[in-house]
């Protein structure tokens, strides 16, 4: 066999197995700050990290004394995959000193838009972290 053909069968077989394993590379989010247990104001920042920077990441809070989910504004996005929006976390009086539940997705099944209000996190390819904050 010639050393060309070697090195094109070579080239090819570490083609094939970097697609391979772009193509199966798992989709994550993480929702990294604010930290879990912490207390948070009103308009709360929160960032995190997605593994496909080119992903919509969506927020979702979850006013525990309630069965309501709702969608927050998107985040802005970084070509690090580093992310970060304001979440509201009550309105004005309400949900003082009542915990909340922040979470991010990623590919949805089902499109979200902020305000909506769901009945339970919504499914979705990637599902972060529950981040449980106290609001003040």
């Amino acid at each position: 066999m010639k050393i060309s053909n070697v090195l094109a069968c070579t080239a090819f077989a570490l083609f094939a197995t970097t697609l391979a394993f772009a193509q199966t590379a798992k989709l994550t989010v993480q929702v990294e700050n604010p930290k879990d247990g912490t207390t948070v104001s009103e308009i709360t920042a929160v960032s995190g990290t997605v593994s496909d920077p080119q992903a919509d990441v969506f927020l979702v809070v979850h006013p525990t004394a309630t069965g309501d989910y709702w969608v927050q504004q998107s985040p802005t996005i970084g070509d690090d995959g580093k992310w970060g929006t304001s979440v509201h976390i009550g309105q004005g009086s309400q949900g003082v000193g009542e915990v909340f539940e922040i979470r991010a997705f990623v590919g949805p099944n089902q499109n979200l838009t902020r305000g909506q209000v769901l009945t339970d996190w919504p499914s979705a390819k990637a599902r972060s972290n529950v981040v449980r904050v106290t609001r003040q």
